[in-house]
């Protein structure tokens, strides 16, 4: 009768071969022998060889058998075949602590690890066409003829591209550790196994865990229910905001209505609609996650909406030099009949669209004022 396998997720990544030994071995150590392995993960079977060493070999292409000639040389060195691991990897063991190692020959050794080495280059070529892919993906999403830095920045989709480049980072310094076990080697100098597993196990569980949660806030963010950032009246507005009574110094009652919105690179935003009689005052307020980011946004909104989007429409027209912002831009409708600005202040991005009578740039103390507080 068969024994009860425990089954275990595999804590390392998988091109992280030598690491892999070494966690298997520590396994072994505790009485767990691997037996068989599925989708990510190794079934243990109770044993009593606690000075059991494995080996994996890599294969030249998925699916493939051990060639009966190599596992008749194994076994008579002391190694026995146990199981194909993740289509990657043949798993080998001995409980010998005399035998020779698997491959007694460097440069050999080196020579099994070019598949590796091959399949780990085409892995990190796949993912950077993902990366491409995903930019692609916000590109279309956001509907714009041009990559525009503020669109990814407010846009939950970002997180695609963050998921892609996790492991992306991982894979070339795994590489370049390979590639420099495969120089030794090739030197003709024997290198350790199984050094290093328990700093990799950190490594993994750190990339699988920013893996997990920006999956999981990427969909919290794509589901959430358009009633969490709906439209509310103007007179149930919790902060100050810029109204069309200041722009044109009116005593009006203006009507329209305002919204909240989120993205973790622009955790606060909130958006007005407003107007009174013919004019019309949109203010879009984003308060950023990282200071630095608010002027290359500001100048990116600019660019994007002056001289991309509405070039026909609007001139910019100078500015204040002692406006007080860290950058500000302005643009007038070439009938005279509204503004466009832009501006960014302390980590903080204003959009404005406004047409009437009345001059945006008259009222920029106010802008000021309201982007203290607008958090």
């Amino acid at each position: 009768m068969s024994k009860k396998l425990v089954w275990r997720t595999i804590p390392i990544d998988l091109y992280d071969y030598s690491s892999m030994e070494g966690w298997l071995e520590h396994m072994a150590q505790k009485g767990y022998q691997p037996q068989k392995a599925f989708a990510g993960r190794v079934g243990f079977e109770q044993s009593d060889f606690p000075h059991t060493r494995c080996r994996l070999v890599p294969m030249e292409h998925s699916g493939d058998e051990p060639e009966p000639e190599f596992l008749e040389a194994c076994r008579e060195q002391g190694w026995e075949y146990v199981t194909s691991l993740s289509d990657l990897y043949h798993l080998y063991l001995t409980h010998d602590p005399e035998a020779p190692e698997l491959f007694t020959d460097p440069v050999t050794e080196d020579w099994m690890l070019r598949h590796l080495d091959r399949r780990g280059r085409r892995t990190s070529g796949l993912l950077g066409v993902l990366c491409v892919l995903a930019v692609a993906l916000i590109q279309h999403i956001s509907r714009s003829d041009s990559f525009n830095l503020w669109r990814l920045c407010l846009s939950p989709y970002w997180l695609v591209l963050l998921a892609c480049c996790i492991p992306l980072f991982l894979y070339p310094a795994l590489g370049r550790q390979l590639r420099k076990r495969r120089v030794r080697l090739r030197a003709g100098i024997p290198v350790e196994h199984g050094e290093g597993w328990e700093k990799a196990c950190r490594t993994h569980r750190i990339s699988a865990a920013l893996r997990i949660a920006t999956w999981v806030l990427l969909a919290i963010l794509v589901f959430l229910p358009n009633s969490a950032v709906g439209t509310r009246d103007l007179s149930e507005m919790p902060i100050p905001f810029l109204s069309l009574n200041q722009v044109e110094a009116s005593g009006g009652q203006e009507a329209g209505y305002f919204k909240t919105g989120f993205s973790p690179l622009a955790p606060f935003q909130i958006q007005t609609n407003q107007s009174l009689g013919d004019s019309r005052l949109s203010f879009t307020c984003y308060d950023l996650t990282f200071s630095a980011m608010a002027v290359p946004m500001a100048e990116d909104m600019a660019t994007h909406y002056i001289d991309e989007v509405f070039p026909s429409l609007y001139q910019r027209t100078e500015v204040p030099a002692d406006s007080g912002f860290d950058y500000l831009a302005a643009a007038q409708r070439a009938d005279g009949g509204g503004w466009l600005l832009v501006a960014a202040r302390k980590g903080k991005v204003a959009y404005l669209r406004y047409s009437g009578p009345a001059d945006l740039r008259d009222s920029l103390e106010d802008l000021r004022a309201v982007m203290e507080v607008s958090s």
